[in-house]
């Protein structure tokens, strides 16, 4: 004889079929993996990694109350959750188990140490607010480490997933991708446009340095050399372009970049090629000319460095033209570029690879290490 059914209770039913609504008015079920915020999202399902079922169900009860009060905005929701599971992960980085429960010493420990300068105020405010909702919340930690939970000296972070202006994220490098291929295939793009907009996401160069780049700076066979690669100025850290060092190029930019400068120095002698700019005010014949813009110089080769204000402009103007999307925030929106956000994607892109703060510092040009600690701490917490 088959078992009875064990009717469920009432309690279980209610919070089956919950719904939460944020207060930017964003529906969801409270026994939902994630949950959706205006500009943001709360990932649930990665608390498992870190806690034990029963204090997730905890966690997912306080932030259910934070959001369903509807008190809070959505941007400060998210920034107090991504502050717990920091503080979580760290525990587990240090202990290898999951957490039961928040407790003075693991957040001790963490302040120390966290992976982004307005973390351990956050966790604070979270623990404060949660407590407006229920008494209990957090009965692991005490008034004495809230106090503690304040900003560290010396820390600087300024990397964060902020849809409009931080890193990429993969499936949106996937999008570019395809679409700069196809633009530059079809002959949408003329190959000055590829180069330059390929140069910015390729090696996370500050726009400065690509404005001061010379045809010494490009070693390839066309200006001499055997092995591809290229060099630019770091700027910010006093290193002059003939210190810096070369870093190889490959693949269709390399090909490009032999096709642009076959362009680029036609009809001018060789022995006045290598101090010449890559990179000219005017570019080349069609490749950012509109109907406003005069043409180029008559004197090719004599015009100058572009200027950064110029060369930033075109970047955005091409990445635009492809009229690229994004539904990070949960709502199709047009993607916004600038040549500092595919830097900061480039790094935080290295740091997912494995790289480390001084490697990914010698790559981008930064004096000192500690300058790209946030590329690593994003990738830790993204991972």
């Amino acid at each position: 004889m088959a078992p009875a059914r064990q009717q469920p209770k009432l309690y279980d039913l209610v919070e089956q079929a919950r719904q939460i609504e944020s207060k930017s008015g964003y529906w969801n079920n409270f026994n939902a993996e994630t949950w959706r915020l205006h500009g943001s999202s709360l990932d649930v399902a990665s608390l498992n990694e870190v806690a034990t079922p029963e204090f997730v169900g905890r966690i997912r009860q306080i932030f259910g109350d934070l959001v369903g009060a509807r008190q809070y905005d959505d941007n400060t929701i998210a920034l107090w959750f991504h502050a717990l599971r920091d503080c979580l992960h760290f525990r587990l980085r240090r202990t290898g188990t999951k957490a039961s429960d928040l407790l003075d010493a693991n957040v001790d420990a963490w302040r120390e140490e966290p992976s982004g300068v307005s973390y351990p105020p956050k966790l604070k405010s979270l623990i404060q607010n949660a407590r407006k909702q229920d008494k209990d919340a957090f009965p692991g930690i005490s008034e004495a480490i809230l106090k503690r939970l304040k900003v560290p000296p010396q820390v600087e972070h300024v990397i964060n997933l902020d849809p409009d202006k931080g890193p990429w994220v993969e499936a949106e490098v996937t999008a570019q991708d395809v679409a700069i291929e196809d633009a530059y295939t079809t002959g949408v793009w003329h190959v000055e446009k590829f180069v330059l907009v390929q140069l910015l996401r390729t090696f996370g160069m500050r726009i400065g340095s690509v404005a001061r780049m010379k045809i010494e700076d490009v070693h390839l066979p066309i200006t001499g050399y055997e092995r591809a690669e290229i060099r630019w100025a770091s700027l910010k850290n006093g290193n002059e372009p003939e210190r810096a060092l070369f870093w190889p190029v490959s693949g269709a930019l390399r090909k490009a970049l032999e096709e642009y400068l076959e362009q680029r120095l036609k009809g001018i002698p060789k022995r006045e090629w290598y101090k010449l700019p890559v990179f000219t005010p005017g570019g080349l014949p069609g490749a950012f000319r509109t109907g406003s813009t005069p043409e180029p110089s008559s004197e090719i080769g004599y015009e100058g460095h572009a200027m950064e204000a110029t060369l930033g402009g075109r970047f955005r103007l091409a990445m635009g033209s492809l009229g690229l999307t994004s539904w990070r925030t949960g709502k199709e929106r047009p993607m916004k570029f600038n040549p500092n956000r595919e830097r900061h994607t480039v790094g935080t892109r290295l740091a997912l690879k494995g790289y480390s703060a001084a490697q990914i510092a010698l790559f981008l040009g930064h004096a000192y290490e500690g300058s790209c600690e946030a590329y690593v701490d994003l990738a830790r917490l993204c991972m």
